[in-house]
């Protein structure tokens, strides 16, 4: 069972309280469905189309996070944003954490790998959207969507 978390996190919450906002797939290649889980609503689960869940998988294992890694190093901007993103598969987790993920800058300073893993977190947020999750990416980290 493999599981990719998605969810954001403000230094600055609107509601003076951080609570978990985001939503999670759980996928198994035995499996005919995907699980789709809404943290915001306490974790109801949703059974949706394997494809493109299968999809999102295959391409996040062509990502380099190491590099990803290295490439954070470059961001040095800061503002109170936070896309946290937990990978897990069995026994091995993984938690990212991208401060400030406007794609225009990672593209701008070189980040390809980055810039990839954000095109990917925006195609799965789409299809999370599609499914009745109500979870939002400030604006600025479509940018740069067309090159």
């Amino acid at each position: 069972m493999t599981q990719i978390t998605i969810k954001t996190e403000s230094s600055f919450p609107a509601k003076g309280e951080l609570s978990e906002y985001g939503f999670t797939f759980s996928y198994s290649e035995a499996e005919d469905e995907a699980v789709l889980f809404d943290l915001s609503q306490d974790f109801c689960s949703k059974l949706v189309p394997k494809e493109p869940v299968g999809s999102f998988f295959k391409e996040l294992r062509k990502i380099d996070l190491q590099k990803l890694l290295w490439e954070e190093e470059k961001i040095r901007r800061a503002d109170g944003f936070y896309l946290i993103v937990e990978i897990s598969s069995d026994s091995r987790n993984l938690s990212l954490e991208l401060n400030n993920p406007s794609m225009q800058i990672y593209k701008d300073d070189g980040c390809e790998e980055s810039f990839k893993f954000l095109e990917l977190v925006q195609k799965m947020t789409k299809f999370a959207k599609e499914q009745g999750v109500d979870f939002e990416l400030e604006e600025e980290l479509g940018n740069g969507l067309s090159h």
